[in-house]
């Protein structure tokens, strides 16, 4: 019987890999991780299909609220001056689309929500579209860019616009079974014909070169980070860390020296 065969547990159906957990603790834990680096995927394989990956089109509609409820809600961490209202009649009426002004700069980040359902998320909440596969369980954040074109974006008018991503290029760090993948993600956002076919839309709007502009009015860069999954010991060290208490740098006003 494999690790992905599935057996009667209880009263619930459960992964063969999920029991043997509850049953054997640690050693078999620590089997799955060696079996894991014994049957990675080579690193090469990895780099190309990541890149050759076809992502799904994400499209909206740009509805002028989403963004007004956004200016509103950051309006409260602006500092009024003297004289000024803070919450006038203007500042709370919904902006016409017949008068529709451009996407602030920032506020694509409330359009083009990931278009996946739960039951396919990863466990840690992402949906799987970036991810190398196991045994790159562990990702984080590493940084990125946004560049703005023209007034930031396109017309809140409600008319249909698509955000085109897609895996411009991986790298690969460190030596085998501690290696970090390092992805990189470009969003491009751009309108679209109600009418445009999923590949006019992704053969006008994506570009050969990452400099390009061509169609867009936002290009995003993502990069993320995928790593294995920590060892048993790698575990408990990390515990011990977590548990050293930390020091408490704190500045005196009678001296320029901080007291630890």
């Amino acid at each position: 019987m494999t690790a992905t065969d599935v057996c009667l547990y209880g009263t619930r159906e459960v992964d063969m890999a999920q029991l043997a957990r509850i049953c054997l603790g640690p050693r078999l834990t620590s089997f799955l991780q060696r079996r894991a680096l014994a049957t990675a995927p080579a690193l090469s394989n990895i780099e190309g299909e990541l890149v050759r990956r076809r992502l799904p089109l994400i499209y909206d509609y740009l509805s002028p609220q989403p963004s007004h409820l956004l200016s509103l809600s950051l309006d409260s961490l602006n500092v009024s001056t003297p004289g000024s209202s803070a919450s006038s009649e203007s500042q709370w009426r919904l902006p016409s689309v017949t008068r529709p002004a451009p996407m602030p700069r920032g506020h694509h980040l409330i359009y083009f929500p990931p278009q996946v359902p739960s039951s396919e998320l990863l466990p840690d909440g992402c949906d799987e579209l970036h991810s190398p596969g196991q045994p790159y369980n562990r990702r984080m954040w590493a940084g990125g860019s946004v560049r703005f074109f023209g007034d930031g974006g396109p017309l809140l008018n409600g008319q249909r616009a698509v955000c085109v991503e897609g895996i411009r290029e991986v790298n690969i760090k460190g030596k085998e079974g501690k290696e970090k993948i390092f992805v990189g993600i470009e969003r491009r956002v751009a309108a679209v014909d109600e009418h445009e076919s999923d590949d006019a839309v992704r053969s006008r709007v994506w570009t050969q070169f990452e400099e390009e502009q061509g169609v867009s009015m936002v290009i995003e860069r993502r990069n993320l980070v995928f790593m294995r999954d920590r060892t048993s010991g790698e575990i408990e060290a990390a515990k011990s860390t977590a548990d050293t208490p930390l020091r408490r740098i704190m500045k005196s006003n009678n001296c320029r020296h901080p007291q630890v």
